[in-house]
């Protein structure tokens, strides 16, 4: 893939920015045993969802990612802005995880 797409921007954008989890977010990291390195190895590997993320009239962009496992479908969104990438919300379509 051309690294000019707007994925391989905003992938790269986060791979270089400071990594943050949200608390939310970080408790279904938790529940799922993944770890944060693990977190942003799916979501460099996943597919962003333009139509589904917020990028216009916010003041900063939240990315939808769909990423997957052998086991597991995500949904996460993370939120990009100066020089930091933080997971809002990290969602797991057949996980047991109750978190708030």
């Amino acid at each position: 893939r051309g690294y000019w797409l707007p994925e391989n921007r905003v992938k790269e954008l986060i791979q270089k920015s400071e990594f943050r989890v949200s608390q939310k977010a970080a408790c279904m990291l938790n529940c799922l045993a993944i770890s944060q390195d693990s977190a942003l190895n799916l979501i460099l590997a996943g597919d962003i969802d333009f139509e589904k993320s917020r990028i216009r009239g916010e003041a900063y962009p939240v990315y939808l990612v769909q990423a997957k496992t052998h086991s597991q479908d995500f949904s996460i969104q993370v939120a990009a802005f100066d020089s930091i990438a933080e997971i809002r919300e990290w969602q797991a379509l057949s996980a047991p995880c109750t978190c708030e």
